[in-house]
């Protein structure tokens, strides 16, 4: 029963997958559910996906790449249940360069394929191989279409962490002396600057 079951499995993504390679570089955007990295969308029948975490990967693999590794990680939740559906994914650069997920090489931090409940959810990993420019986003396509668009988030300026400017110093303007020249009339609602002395002390009256 189980080689059954596994054969039946294989067979199911190879035909999937084979589609996904036909689907890929046909995909049309204009009616992309697009979300950052780290979110979720559903890709049809329920099949919710969230995906983070794209960057060159450092895992060892059983295939040999042409290009650079990369990886994304990723959680399947389908609503009511059913195995996980990872061909027609790929990651992409801006231009449309498309990386099919290499679905098909067993890694052991991969997504399991086995059926899961309602409710249930998956988490491994897509591997993908950048033979061309660097990726910025992970997409989902099916029938000439990109369903779902997982995109890098835009920096924000002036980088991670950076801080608003320091407010200007106000030069601070002591009171005048006696004797001295009259000091100007303070601004309407601003507030004289306290006289000499400790804090919450008043200043002794002069002799």
């Amino acid at each position: 029963m189980t080689t059954t079951t596994n054969a039946i499995r294989i067979a199911f993504f190879a035909a999937a997958g084979a589609a996904a390679c036909t689907w890929a570089p046909h995909a049309v955007a204009d009616d992309t559910v697009q979300t950052e990295l780290g979110g979720q969308a559903d890709v049809g029948s329920g099949q919710q996906w969230t995906i983070s975490a794209l960057q060159p990967s450092a895992d060892p693999i059983s295939h040999p790449t042409a290009g650079t590794l990369w990886e994304a990680t990723a959680t399947s939740a389908p609503a009511q249940g059913g195995i996980p559906i990872v061909p027609g994914f790929s990651a992409q650069s801006p231009a449309g360069d498309t990386y099919p997920v290499l679905w098909s090489v067993p890694t052991p931090l991969g997504i399991n394929p086995s059926a899961l409940p309602a409710g249930g959810s998956a988490t491994g990993k897509f591997y993908f191989d950048i033979t061309g420019p660097t990726p910025d986003r992970v997409t989902y396509t099916s029938d000439d279409h990109n369903l779902a668009s997982w995109v890098q988030p835009v920096p924000a300026p002036g980088g991670a962490g950076a801080s608003a400017p320091a407010p200007a110093a106000t030069a601070y303007t002591p009171p005048a002396q006696a004797g001295g020249p009259a000091a100007l009339p303070a601004a309407p609602g601003a507030t004289a600057p306290a006289a000499a002395g400790n804090s919450g002390t008043p200043a002794a009256a002069p002799e």
